[in-house]
């Protein structure tokens, strides 16, 4: 499956084609034929353009790689005591509310460009090479859930509301790791106040 459901034009490569050396299927088989690709994600599926029942996702071509740790590391099998994450449903504590924000974590999987959202637990555990740091990257994400929701201006004084706070985080972190804007659709995410209902634009 897509990471998105939805594509911009401006995202989209289609039609392009490889005469091989260049992608391999999921079983490391050499993949020779039509592909497209996202340029948001980083991702790439067989066929011209992008169809749910026939796609297959592509990863990088390498060669004579089934039976060595290299071969297995990419795939996720255990060769090392490699821990492999988990995405998280993340819920704000209490203490993270009393503050007006809490720390998120991010681990993008080098080989296809996947980002997971795990818990600080797992991010530890990336940071101490428990989950191998040769396979996935990773970023922390300071993220505002309180407070005034626009910026406010006083006088010549301009304080920045939670969307502002938020974005400028996000920006500083899709730097880190990138690709992380696209992960997150909301930049009001886990805000505290009900009567907000729209998801805000994180490009603007």
């Amino acid at each position: 499956m897509r990471r998105k459901s939805h594509y911009t034009v401006s995202e989209l490569e289609l039609n392009l084609y490889t005469f091989g050396k260049e992608w391999q299927l999921e079983d490391g088989t050499e993949y020779v034929g039509l592909y497209h690709r996202y340029k948001s994600t980083g991702e790439v599926f067989t066929r011209p353009v992008w169809n749910a029942s026939q796609s297959k996702p592509l990863f990088e071509y390498t060669t004579a790689v089934k039976n060595n740790a290299v071969y297995k590391t990419l795939n996720n099998i255990n060769v090392k005591g490699f821990i492999t994450p988990k995405n998280t449903i993340i819920v704000p504590t209490a203490g993270d509310r009393k503050n007006g924000y809490f720390t998120r974590y991010f681990l993008k999987k080098v080989t296809d460009g996947i980002i997971q959202e795990v818990d600080q637990k797992q991010y530890n555990s990336w940071k101490s090479n428990t989950i191998d740091k040769n396979a996935y990257t990773g970023t922390t994400l300071k993220w505002y859930i309180s407070g005034e929701l626009n910026d406010q201006q006083q006088g010549s004084i301009m304080s920045l509301g939670v969307e502002s706070k938020n974005r400028n985080e996000l920006k500083a972190a899709n730097f880190n790791l990138p690709g992380l804007v696209d992960v997150i659709d909301s930049l009001v995410e886990y805000y505290l106040t009900s009567d907000v209902t729209t998801p805000k634009d994180i490009n603007g």
